[in-house]
């Protein structure tokens, strides 16, 4: 089993709809609330450079960076008020 699909695994397992995608030379997170971030990446060339442990770290940091509690679903925008 590959790194992405191991860390996958265990953001679904944490109920996370979150994934861990592969840029060229980075890796970012997407879906669920981190589409909405606007930091979502981390600069390693290889996914096996971080252990499972250390994604859900930076995963962690980067819900953290961006003003998300643990376990908040994606937020909903509020619409405008008509007049």
């Amino acid at each position: 089993m590959n790194r992405v699909t191991e860390v996958n695994q265990a953001l679904e397992k944490a109920g996370r709809a979150e994934r861990l995608r592969r840029g060229h030379n980075f890796y970012y997170f997407a879906g669920g609330a981190a589409d909405d971030w606007f930091q979502q990446s981390v600069s390693v060339k290889r996914a096996t450079d971080l252990s499972v442990e250390q994604w859900l770290k930076e995963f962690w940091s980067l819900v953290e960076l961006n003003n998300l509690p643990h376990g908040t679903a994606k937020p909903t925008r509020s619409k405008p008020k008509a007049d």
